[in-house]
């Protein structure tokens, strides 16, 4: 599974339906788009995703068989200035066309 990073700005997070097991999922919306934690994953329940909205945030994250963007981590970005309006940010899917991979 390839890890991949893009820096953007949460907009908003959605709680959706709770998986067939019972466990939470949440859907974050981002200037470049949107991103998902996985079904039955441990990343639901590792952050308070409210405390991110309208915050710049650098997002690690694969692509599913579908390719949906699926959330591994999320972290506040003190060091960066995002700029919504600058064309060169791209969404999930192009930035993994282009391979930012985390290092």
């Amino acid at each position: 599974m390839k890890i991949l990073e893009i820096k953007t700005k949460v907009k908003a997070v959605q709680r959706l339906e709770n998986s067939l097991n019972g466990n939470p999922q949440y859907r974050i919306h981002t200037t470049n788009g949107t991103v998902d934690t996985p079904k039955d994953s441990q990343v639901a329940y590792e952050y308070n995703f409210d405390s991110y909205v309208d915050s710049n945030v650098k997002i690690y994250y694969y692509l599913d068989e579908v390719a949906r963007a699926k959330l591994q981590s999320i972290m506040i970005d003190k060091d960066s200035s995002f700029d919504e309006d600058v064309e060169e940010h791209c969404d999930f899917i192009t930035n993994a066309i282009l391979g930012k991979e985390k290092l």
